[in-house]
């Protein structure tokens, strides 16, 4: 009798003990799943120097964060096979006119990373501007959309649409028009 009610005990003890393990994950869980989304909410809503920049759609932060625009592709400053393509370099130096030293703030969508490590944001300056939207609005860059982050993808493509109407950037020597390097 004394034994079966030490074994007794015993399983209690180890599913008390299992119970606790299995509460305190899903509470830790839960709680690490919060903090990544107030994380995600405070990055939003703060402003962040741009120390660099790539190209016509890569930056680098002061915090060293490389960060590529969300739904906008530029042409390539260094292209493998290409060197530098069509109105790259005019896209480098706009973007380093609307971002260099400035602090920007960060909007993310749905995946925050791309397969290079690269963080993914649509970037606005302190005053509002929507970058991503100012380089596809002045033919500086294409369309990009990729799923899932394709929240803007409609703006883009009316823009880009537009930008082509204008003949304007990158879709100017297509029309045969002067600039461009």
């Amino acid at each position: 009798m004394n034994y079966k009610r030490k074994f007794l005990i015993t399983i209690a003890a180890l599913l008390s003990l299992i119970i606790a393990r299995y509460v305190n994950n899903s509470l830790f869980y839960n709680a690490n799943r919060e903090f990544l989304n107030q994380k995600k909410e405070a990055d939003e809503n703060r402003l962040v120097f741009v120390q660099r920049v790539i190209d016509g759609d890569t930056v680098v932060l002061a915090n060293g964060d490389r960060i590529r625009y969300i739904g906008i592709n530029t042409p390539e400053l260094h292209h493998p096979q290409k060197g530098a393509e069509y109105y790259a370099k005019e896209a480098l130096n706009f973007n380093k006119e609307l971002v260099l030293g400035k602090p920007v703030r960060l909007e993310f969508d749905k995946e925050r990373f791309d397969r290079y490590g690269r963080t993914l944001a649509y970037v606005y300056l302190e005053d509002g501007t929507f970058v991503n939207k100012e380089l596809v609005k002045r033919g500086y860059a294409r369309t990009m959309a990729i799923k899932p982050n394709t929240k803007y993808a409609g703006l883009f493509k009316r823009l880009q649409e537009q930008a082509e109407i204008e003949k304007i950037g990158v879709w100017a020597k297509q029309y045969g028009a002067e600039g461009g390097s």
